[in-house]
């Protein structure tokens, strides 16, 4: 993520339907040379929201959202949708252009520096008749929210429950 994509990113994370931990204060005092990564991520439902689409990751070795790095200058959104198909082999209808989720995470920067990755999520809505054609060797499959993969990472899987649930208690 290069500084050009601060200032699209605080706009992402000002209209967010929920922002985790400090992700907003570090937008409003982060430098572009602190930036990270952009990774985002397709929380795709079906119609009735009684399904979500995931991938078995094959480095995680756990169910979770497709999704991934953002290439400079990309709008999230669009690059939420690539990953979408990257990983699945098929689509999705962005329910809102306003993210579900936009979150900060400390990393170091391939140079040692410090560095701030953010990701951001998008609600899609898909189509469990379509056919997946997933990648190699990563599985896709719809869930049903009510019996969620043995294998997943339980924060993530809270969060896009919680969203579907509606915004926490108490604010953003």
């Amino acid at each position: 993520m290069g500084g050009g994509d601060l200032p699209r990113l605080r706009l992402l994370a000002a209209a967010a339907t929920r922002v985790e931990g400090d992700a907003l204060e570090r937008l409003g005092t982060i430098s572009g040379d602190d930036l990270g990564e952009l990774v985002v991520w397709a929380w795709v439902f079906d119609a009735d929201r009684s399904h979500v689409l995931m991938v078995d990751h094959h480095l995680f070795d756990v169910w979770v959202h497709p999704g991934g790095r953002a290439v400079p200058g990309e709008e999230p959104l669009a690059a939420a949708a690539r990953e979408l198909l990257e990983e699945t082999g098929t689509t999705g209808v962005p329910v809102s252009t306003c993210p579900a989720l936009v979150d900060a995470i400390d990393r170091v920067s391939p140079d040692g520096r410090p560095a701030t990755t953010f990701g951001v999520a998008f609600v899609l809505q898909g189509d469990r008749g379509d056919v997946l054609s997933p990648e190699d060797g990563q599985p896709a499959r719809w869930w049903p929210l009510a019996h969620p993969p043995q294998r997943r990472r339980e924060h993530l899987w809270d969060r896009m429950v919680e969203h579907l649930d509606g915004p926490p208690a108490g604010g953003r």
